[in-house]
């Protein structure tokens, strides 16, 4: 639960009075695999559950222009639908979903309400792909290893529609939507990182991208990284750790480790989920690295059954999912108005 209040005179007083109601909509989000998704308050840092039910191993998630978020459910192919107020209504259906998904990662959502979610899977339907489906569930094939996929994971989506998906290739590849679909070389990884995973904008149009170390070196010298992509392509890491050290140093509340992942709140602050496999790695943390200062608190210590998938910011138009209790008084003395009010947000839950 969070509390907002505040004391004010006058004019101030009443405008404290009328705007109360306005929530916080900067979170941020975050698919578990035990099932659950978690909301990160970006002032306290504080990690809570929102929703644990319809949820079957969940990965990608982002929300659309009305504050639903959509989340695919990797378990069973299906993709959820859940209302700002924590009410969770099935998108896509398993049965439906199976025909058209394959080991489901990343998830967005264009301006028309159309959602597209990749496909990592390497046997079966649909290998090597990008999923679209409308705003009313139907889906169709968007691109394929045929159109410069390999391996995609994560997916962002820019102001202008464009998709950008972390692949295989250790490349970022852009695609227009419109007039016709396109596929394009955004940017290549910086030298010394791969496994490109997670991608998320910043507001600015800078582009953040999770990476792992390499399976197939036998030092494991290439390291679990955040990297920053301009307007133009040039790719800059932020953050990093050699994937040769197997444990957090003593004291260390940075460690990445295997992160998947990523998100950037309004203030530049950026969170990365470790999507370690064991406790022994990274600890299934929930990592923030501060704008101002860098590398700053661990947020959340897991464990092997609730690893940190993906990541959303919630929208900033649109009201914070909870219900809002708020108590007001208004006092006159000697002709001034003074106000007090506290408003108490409570999460949902379903």
């Amino acid at each position: 639960m969070k509390y907002h209040e505040g004391f004010a005179s006058g004019v101030l007083a009443v405008a404290a009075l009328l705007f109360a109601t306005t929530a916080r909509a900067d979170d941020v989000y975050v698919t578990r695999s035990n099932n659950t998704i978690d909301i990160i308050d970006t002032v306290t840092k504080a990690e809570s559950t929102w929703v644990s039910t319809g949820l079957d191993n969940p990965t990608g998630l982002a929300f659309d222009s009305s504050g639903n978020l959509f989340v695919v459910n990797k378990g069973d192919d299906s993709i959820v639908k859940i209302s700002p107020g924590g009410t969770v209504t099935t998108f896509v259906s398993g049965s439906h979903g199976s025909a058209l998904l394959n080991d489901p990662q990343g998830l967005v959502v264009d301006s028309s309400g159309n959602v597209y979610v990749a496909n990592l899977g390497s046997t079966g339907n649909n290998t090597n792909s990008i999923i679209k489906f409308n705003s009313s569930g139907a889906g169709s094939v968007f691109a394929t290893s045929a159109t410069l996929l390999n391996t995609p994971v994560g997916l962002a989506i820019d102001g202008n529609n464009n998709i950008y998906v972390a692949t295989g290739l250790n490349e970022i590849t852009k695609f227009t939507t419109t007039p016709t679909v396109t596929g394009s070389v955004f940017a290549n990884a910086v030298a010394g990182t791969t496994n490109l995973n997670g991608l998320a904008f910043d507001k600015n149009g800078n582009l953040y991208v999770t990476s792992t170390y390499n399976n197939s070196d036998p030092n494991h010298h290439i390291p679990n990284a955040i990297t920053v992509y301009n307007t133009l392509g040039v790719g800059t890491i932020i953050a990093s750790n050699d994937g040769q050290v197997p444990n957090p140093p003593a004291g260390s509340t940075s460690y990445l480790f295997n992160p998947l992942g990523v998100a950037v709140d309004s203030a530049g602050n950026v969170y990365a989920a470790n999507n370690s496999p064991s406790t022994s790695f990274g600890n299934n943390d929930t990592l923030y690295y501060s704008a101002a200062n860098g590398p700053a608190n661990l947020i959340l210590g897991g464990s092997p059954d609730n690893q940190p998938n993906f990541m959303a910011i919630g929208p900033a138009a649109v009201p914070e999912p909870s219900s809002l209790v708020e108590t007001s008084l208004l006092l006159m003395m000697g002709g001034s108005i003074f106000g007090w009010w506290r408003r108490a947000a409570v999460h949902a839950t379903a």
